[in-house]
């Protein structure tokens, strides 16, 4: 089955560079883009990407074993819904610039519904939660969003993604106080050693765990993220990435986790997991059995292969038509 939907950012302060449609294909998603005549130039998701060429980490395994599969999966599964709640809650507060936190059990008992997910109740208490630790955070850093939901597709190494957050934010660095100097000792009349606003741009991935710990493949996550926004807005300079997730909190100081990326390790796994894609994953679309036909007993039905590539054009097409036709119609 295939499925796709025009991805739009849900807030952006930046000029749209161009169309980008997502598709689930037989349960995988990827990204694509269209030419002139409805042909779609595929991108594989960079989640699947670094799925599939990362290993998961050794503590994970720990915990799937000891919960067993099918349990880590229903987990698993439950514990991504509520992240994409938060997702939507976060985008939400951006775009509207207000947050009515009595209404969130019924805008996620909505969504959940429409998306087909189990909702549990006391999601809307623990969101809440955690939006108010995602204000905190703006708060603290004087966050100016530029972004949020921002999906963009790679032209020279073939993947996409939604990036969670570019903003302007205010961190603190080392600095010298040039007009309040040592008042005595050793380094009396130099310039005072103090902590000094900065404002930087900064690309920001989200979590919904409260563990305040990041895994390995995430911070190689950032990299790709980071190259696929330099590529679509060589314009704009990315200081910092990190990766930010709120953290349990009780009293009336919410509170979060947010690591600095920027000079992980790690990062240099990027090239190496780009080549294996190549091999493993860079490959010609799948084709799409279809069985159509109205027969009788005794016979068979018409069978044939279609690429997912021909479907997706003709789809397309026929949008485009009914729209002409809806067009001349009116006019």
């Amino acid at each position: 089955m295939i499925e796709s939907k025009l991805i739009e950012p849900t807030y952006s302060l930046l000029k749209r560079t161009q169309v980008v449609y997502r598709a689930n294909v037989n349960g995988n998603r990827v990204y694509y883009t269209l030419d002139a005549d409805n042909t779609p130039n595929f991108r594989i998701s960079l989640t699947t990407m670094i799925r599939a060429t990362c290993p998961k980490p050794e503590q994970l395994i720990k915990w799937i074993a000891d919960q067993g599969y099918e349990e880590s999966k229903r987990y698993m599964e439950e514990r991504a819904s509520y992240g994409s709640l938060l997702h939507y809650l976060i985008g939400k507060l951006i775009t509207d610039k207000k947050f009515d936190f009595d209404f969130t059990h019924q805008i996620c008992a909505d969504i959940a519904a429409f998306e087909k997910w189990q909702y549990k109740d006391h999601w809307a208490s623990d969101l809440n939660d955690d939006i108010a630790a995602f204000m905190q955070f703006v708060i603290d850093y004087k966050v100016h969003p530029l972004a949020v939901e921002l999906v963009l597709v790679s032209e020279k190494d073939c993947y996409g993604t939604a990036i969670d957050l570019v903003c302007e934010m205010t961190i603190q660095e080392d600095g010298f106080d040039e007009n309040d100097p040592y008042k005595s000792g050793a380094r009396k009349g130099q310039p005072r050693e103090v902590k000094v606003d900065k404002k930087i741009t900064a690309l920001m991935n989200f979590k919904s765990r409260r563990t305040g710990s990041f895994y390995e493949d995430e911070e190689v996550q950032l990299e790709f993220e980071k190259r696929l926004f330099n590529e679509n807005y060589p314009e704009i300079h990315i200081d910092k990435i990190y990766n930010w997730s709120p953290k349990e909190w009780r009293g009336i100081t919410p509170t979060y986790a947010l690591k600095d990326q920027s000079d992980s390790l790690n990062i240099g796994k990027a090239n190496a997991i780009l080549e294996i894609a190549r091999i493993e994953l860079f490959k010609k679309m799948p084709v799409q059995t279809i069985v159509s036909g109205n027969v009788k007993f005794g016979e068979m039905p018409k069978i044939e292969y279609v690429s997912v590539e021909e479907i997706i054009r003709n789809k397309h097409s026929e949008i485009e038509q009914i729209s002409l036709a809806n067009t001349n119609e009116n006019n």
